[in-house]
């Protein structure tokens, strides 16, 4: 009687396992935490139809902006590990969260798994066209003229550009007036429109803006020249700058205890993405860097070495937590 339970038994769990749908088996919804239009949006949805071709399902993306990419992380992070909520996010402002957000709903390394870091991307720093500055040092020398009366918009309270405009006030010893916005594309849109005269946004979202003469690129905020503008100088180019050294860093992630084979399939498929040539040509031809296409240990690694050089940075600049 027992060995023909067992037997029994035995029969369901292969029957089971016949009928298990390998990964994955449906659509997948792609997070991300920030607004239609702007540079993490512009990448997330390349990447997504392209990962969607690897991987055999589409990737539904789901824009969850606000709080300088918080609300939708903190929604990734407490999501089923199941491998159909995944995210592509600015890793720069991830990690920037806990020194900008006094109560962080989750934990901007251990709630989630890494999968690899994609792309870097410098930001650039642009200005209306009837701002009287066509580089950085004349916008220094007008700030300097006029203290606290120039506007320049960040994609939000305590995101990298927020960080990149104290930075600004700190080593030119100046003063401007701030203006945070809920993601790059409202801010350049804000700039283009003259509600504020200078922005800090990522290169994706300025430069058809630039291209159309409705912004002027002052400045790029990486040492290096950005290969879409050689001719805009970098801000550590301008007399007393030459400490400004201020880029973006975009990853893919999924919630924490994602099982491992979701997680080995996913940068597989990843990698594929990342590799392939017409990938790198789009990157390129968006205003990013090239792709990385690192493994999970080795984008956790550079996460934390991240957090410890922004932090510096936060505190050099005076940003808290608020």
């Amino acid at each position: 009687m027992l060995r023909r339970a067992f037997a029994g038994l035995l029969l369901c769990l292969i029957a089971a396992a016949g009928f298990a749908q390998p990964y994955p088996s449906k659509p997948i919804r792609l997070v991300i935490p920030w607004p239609a239009g702007g540079p993490t949006d512009i990448l997330g949805r390349v990447f997504a139809e392209r990962l969607a071709k690897v991987l055999g399902q589409p990737l539904v993306i789901d824009n969850r902006g606000g709080a300088s990419g918080a609300i939708g992380a903190d929604f990734v992070a407490h999501a089923a590990p199941d491998g159909y909520t995944l995210m592509v996010q600015s890793m720069t402002n991830q990690v920037m969260l806990p020194f900008t957000v006094r109560k962080l709903g989750f934990d901007p390394v251990a709630d989630f798994e890494p999968i690899t870091q994609i792309v870097p991307s410098p930001m650039i720093v642009v200005a209306h066209p009837s701002l009287p500055a066509a580089n950085i040092a004349e916008l220094v020398a007008l700030a300097r003229e006029k203290p606290g009366t120039i506007t320049i918009a960040s994609f939000g309270q305590g995101s990298a550009s927020h960080l990149g405009i104290e930075l600004l006030m700190k080593l030119a010893a100046i003063k401007v007036n701030h203006v945070p916005y809920k993601g790059g594309a409202p801010a350049a849109s804000d700039t283009v429109a003259g509600h504020a005269q200078v922005a800090i946004v990522g290169v994706p979202v300025a430069l058809p803006f630039v291209k159309q003469g409705r912004l002027r690129a002052l400045g790029i905020t990486t040492a290096a020249r950005a290969p879409q503008l050689p001719d805009t100088p970098s801000v550590s180019e301008t007399s007393g700058l030459g400490a400004y050294d201020l880029g973006l860093m975009y990853g893919f992630l999924a919630p924490p205890k994602t099982p491992a084979p979701i997680l080995q399939r996913l940068h597989a498929a990843a990698l594929e993405v990342l590799r392939s040539t017409e990938f790198a040509q789009k990157m390129i031809e968006l205003g990013l860097g090239a792709p990385i296409g690192n493994s999970p240990a080795e984008m956790l690694a550079a996460t934390r070495k991240e957090i410890e050089m922004l932090g510096g940075l936060a505190r050099a600049a005076g940003i808290e937590p608020e």
